[in-house]
Formats: C-alpha cells, sequence, structure tokens
C-alpha cells in the first residue's frame, strides 16, 4: 500500500532537485501562489463543485507541501512536512480537551457547544500567540492582498477593458 503524502513530499523533492524553475523558489516567491490558490480555494467552495474544490485543495496542498520542503533545505533550522503534520496535530489535541481528555467513543453529557468550543479556540489562540486584539496579526494580511498577482490581475482587467 503506498502512502500519497510521502510519495507527494518525495515528488517534491525530486521537483525541487531536477526542475529549473522550482529550484529557484523561495518563500517570497511564493507569496503569490499562496494567496491564489488560497482565493481560488475559496471560489471552488462557492461553486459548489466537489471536483473543482477536490483539485483546488491538492493546489493549496502544494503550496504547503512545497514551502515545507524549502524549510527542509535550510542549513540552520530544518523542518519538514512531517514537522507541519506533528505541530498541527499537537496543536488540536491541546485546543480540543473536550474530545482528547476523554477516552475515544464515551459520550460525555456536559461536552461543550460549538459556540463555547470556538470561544475556547480563539481563547488559546490569543494565549499562545500574545495577542491582546482581535485585529492583532491581521495588517499583514492587508499587506498580502496587495500582492503582484493581484496587481498583475488588475492590470490585465484594465488592459483588456480599455482602461478601466
Amino acid at each position: 500500500m503506498s502512502d500519497p503524502l510521502a510519495e507527494f513530499a518525495a515528488d517534491m523533492r525530486r521537483l525541487r532537485a531536477e526542475c529549473a524553475w522550482k529550484s529557484e523558489q523561495t518563500h517570497e516567491s511564493l507569496r503569490r501562489y499562496l494567496v491564489e490558490e488560497s482565493w481560488e480555494t475559496l471560489e471552488a467552495i462557492d461553486s459548489g463543485d466537489p471536483e473543482h474544490l477536490r483539485e483546488e485543495l491538492g493546489d493549496l496542498l502544494l503550496q504547503v507541501v512545497f514551502h515545507a520542503r524549502l524549510a527542509d533545505e535550510d542549513p540552520d533550522d530544518p523542518w519538514d512536512i512531517d514537522d507541519v503534520a506533528r505541530d498541527i496535530c499537537a496543536k488540536l489535541v491541546r485546543r480540543h480537551p473536550h474530545v482528547f481528555a476523554v477516552p475515544p467513543g464515551d459520550l460525555v453529557a456536559d461536552r461543550p457547544d460549538a459556540a463555547a468550543v470556538e470561544a475556547r479556540w480563539e481563547q488559546d489562540k490569543s494565549q499562545e500567540k500574545g495577542r491582546t486584539s482581535v485585529f492583532d496579526g491581521v495588517p499583514r494580511l492587508w499587506k498580502i492582498s496587495n500582492t503582484s498577482s493581484l496587481s498583475t490581475s488588475l492590470r490585465a482587467c484594465s488592459t483588456a477593458f480599455g482602461g478601466l
């Protein structure tokens, strides 16, 4: 039996070594693609087409695996896709004590409702990140929205429609 994610990571390692374009990329040069693929995933969700969503989730996963591959090549502080997976698993367990503090399958009458779970998640996230405002971390997102991809798209539309 194959492990598709391990195969994917191995393919990315080979592409990084043997593909001229992929070998030149950096975290910074890939920013625009991460933003593009995120927006395309949102469009796929809005479309209601499960096959389209599956395709766009694959493209988004490509970005995650690509960035992890780049990080694995860092001589000073390498980490890989397995480290990313371990970290998110630990975070899920840490932020869901109502699930992981009890044996699997046990039904606990006093499990919190969805609103309480979300509030706890946000509280834990604020504490872990040292955030004091819901706007902490948001300004950077505004900067990302002005990536060259967006600028390029706007210029292309302007040219195509006679300088809107």
